[in-house]
């Protein structure tokens, strides 16, 4: 069974070129309106990226699918952003893309320095007393070796003496390996519940998420100006080998101090509001504030397109506040998990007030508008945000949205539906499209309307109509190339890096289809072995084929290294397991946990275990055979613009 789980890091080829259009006249309108708000001649940013270069290099290949070299990251295949912005890119996307393609080595003040540029999140490193205390070090292990490298290369090197994750998402744990030194024991410190939020936030789902990954960052596009051009949190995601260890030290309570190899750092824990899982932290001997992820340079997600549980804007929002009362006064730089630092005590201010308001103000104005009666497509549309808050940099829709981010506080209180007795039972994609196209007189007439709307610039309402042709008519070639130009006009507009990603990707799949890819797996044995058996077990379940499942089906496992013992059952079409016990009446899989992993990976099978006498059977062997046969792989490669 494949454990997919954030796809973020899967390797992904580039399937077509990129599709030459023109820019809508409306298009230029939306651009033109955004520069009239911003104020693109204030370039202080550009001053903080650059502030305190050391120098940069390159981040090492890594063999591809067939063998040849591919990089882990490539800086450099954003030095199209050099250029003069174009018409096809949103102009605050293109400067905060700009801005997150500057790579290299970074002192952020006197002991600290980041490595950023060389993957979507920063790899941070402060100066111990004995050497490199490491924090959040990227996604993959080649990510992770390279940025070490440049660090040691350019400052003299030193050992990595503790590392710190700061919170569960992939981004900040998973190049572990390239800096974790090898049989040394070091201080690891992490958030309370760090590594069940890691492996759980995505396993039940992560086939889905995975998918929906590889429309969100961007994967299957070519990088360039009428392309992917940067993913908003940061520049774009490495690919290699991601991994994951235990922490030595639970962050348990707010505001622990603790002794890191002779660097004083107070934990602050802020669970539930970006992650499950995180804290952000306080040096005071170096009035340095680590942000994590809580305060960026972009209005963050409080619902993630790929997929993830909704996030409180209120909780966020009040993590923030709770910052500013007990640092901003003694902070001098803020530095984060993704983007650039701030320096000086008013600026520090200034940007967490700014992302402070924001987080609230988006929870607050959608539950003021639900409780009037709005519902969850009205309430985007009707929310105002401050011009205080919209014509700061920090705090624009580079990442998330307004639009999508209040309907996730909608979801957060109501769910979905809307309480319109017609939203109960909603038609599927398909026969919603076919009455839909009926209802407008056929697809020649829908396509003369969509027509006029895409020529009015009423793009979303053109998207809408073609979408539910393309799922009555899949084989209608008008409408999907249509659609397809809707979706890219779509992008050129868009100020979100996820919003363009998904509308390009749309458009080149509707245009060539699914590319017979090689599917992409973050299973490792870093993973995999992280994942609590129970948890494996509920992945069973949700995979279980219900044309293949047979009530009473059973069996029982027992892990020879782990002591854990389960039973496994078949009743109503559902998969359930019972921790602790066994059935005697049931087959017996009797096998060590470590080799159940590489089971799950595919590294053995059962056959290679019985006869290396790893594994033994007792009971009917053909009705274990039988039990992991109901168990269905899932596809990835699903469509997700076309039925």
């Amino acid at each position: 069974m494949r454990l997919n789980k954030l796809g973020v890091i899967a390797l992904f080829l580039i399937v077509a070129p990129a599709h030459a259009q023109e820019v809508s006249p409306f298009v230029a309108e939306a651009h033109a309106e955004a520069k009239a708000l911003l104020d693109f001649s204030d370039r202080r940013d550009f001053e903080r990226a650059s502030k305190g270069f050391l120098g940069t290099s390159e981040v090492l290949p890594i063999p591809g699918p067939d063998g040849s070299p591919v990089p882990t990251f490539d800086p450099e295949s954003f030095d199209f952003l050099k250029g003069e912005r174009p018409d096809t890119v949103h102009p605050a996307l293109w400067r905060q893309s700009e801005l997150n393609a500057m790579h290299g080595l970074f002192e952020v003040t006197e002991g600290i320095y980041q490595v950023r540029g060389f993957d979507l999140s920063n790899l941070s490193v402060i100066q111990g007393e004995t050497g490199w205390i490491v924090v959040d070090p990227l996604i993959t292990r080649e990510a992770a070796t390279a940025a070490l490298k440049l660090i040691n290369d350019t400052l003299g090197e030193r050992p990595v003496s503790a590392i710190i994750f700061t919170h569960s998402h992939v981004d900040h744990y998973g190049g572990v390996r390239g800096v974790l030194p090898d049989g040394v024991d070091i201080p690891i410190i992490a958030p309370a519940n760090f590594v069940v939020e890691s492996v759980s936030e995505n396993v039940l789902a992560g086939n889905a998420m995975s998918r929906r990954a590889s429309y969100m960052f961007g994967s299957l596009l070519k990088k360039g100006p009428d392309a992917m051009v940067g993913a908003g949190l940061g520049p774009g995601i490495s690919v290699g080998t991601p991994g994951i260890v235990s922490p030595t030290i639970d962050i348990q309570s707010d505001f622990e101090t603790h002794m890191i190899d002779g660097v004083e750092i107070e934990f602050m824990l802020t669970q539930g509001a970006e992650a499950p899982s995180e804290f952000m932290f306080y040096m005071p001997e170096k009035r340095a504030f680590m942000q994590a992820e809580i305060i960026n340079h972009t209005l963050h997600n409080l619902y993630t397109p790929r997929g993830a549980k909704v996030r409180d804007g209120r909780l966020w929002s009040s993590y923030i506040d709770t910052a500013i009362q007990r640092y901003a006064d003694r902070t001098n730089v803020s530095f984060g998990s993704h983007h650039w630092p701030v320096w000086g005590e008013a600026d520090v201010r200034d940007l967490w007030v700014g992302q402070r308001d924001l987080y609230r103000v988006i929870h607050d104005q959608t539950v003021r508008l639900a409780n009037q009666g709005r519902t969850i497509n009205e309430i985007p549309d009707l929310i105002k945000l401050p011009d205080s808050i919209t014509s700061q940099f920090a705090n624009r829709g580079y990442y998330g949205t307004v639009s999508h981010n209040s309907r996730a506080q909608y979801n957060l209180y109501f769910g979905y539906f809307d309480g319109n007795p017609a939203n109960l039972d909603p038609l599927t994609p398909v026969e919603e499209g076919r009455q839909f196209v009926d209802y407008a007189g056929g697809g020649e007439a829908l396509i003369g309307k969509a027509r006029s709307d895409i020529a009015d610039g009423q793009l979303k309402r053109a998207a809408t109509a073609l979408n539910h042709l393309v799922f009555a008519e899949p084989g209608n070639q008008d409408a999907t190339n249509l659609l397809a130009d809707v979706y890219t006009q779509m992008a050129f507009a868009a100020e979100s890096g996820p919003w363009r990603n998904f509308y390009l990707t749309g458009a080149q799949e509707l245009r060539t289809g699914i590319a017979p890819l090689p599917v992409p797996t973050t299973a490792n044995a870093d993973t995999v072995s992280a994942v609590p058996l129970t948890m494996i077990f509920d992945l069973m379940a949700v995979r279980l084929d219900p044309d293949k499942a047979e009530d009473g089906r059973a069996m029982n496992m027992v892990m020879t290294d782990t002591g854990e013992t389960a039973h496994l059952f078949v009743s109503g079409g559902a998969l359930h397991h019972r921790m602790g016990v066994t059935d005697d009446d049931a087959p017996t899989l009797t096998i060590a946990r470590v080799d159940f992993d590489r089971l799950n990976l595919k590294e053995t099978s059962i056959a290679k275990l019985l006869l290396s006498r790893k594994a033994k059977l007792s009971g009917n062997p053909l009705k274990i055979r039988a039990f992991f046969a109901q168990i269905e792989e899932p596809p990835f490669w699903f469509e997700i613009v076309r039925p």
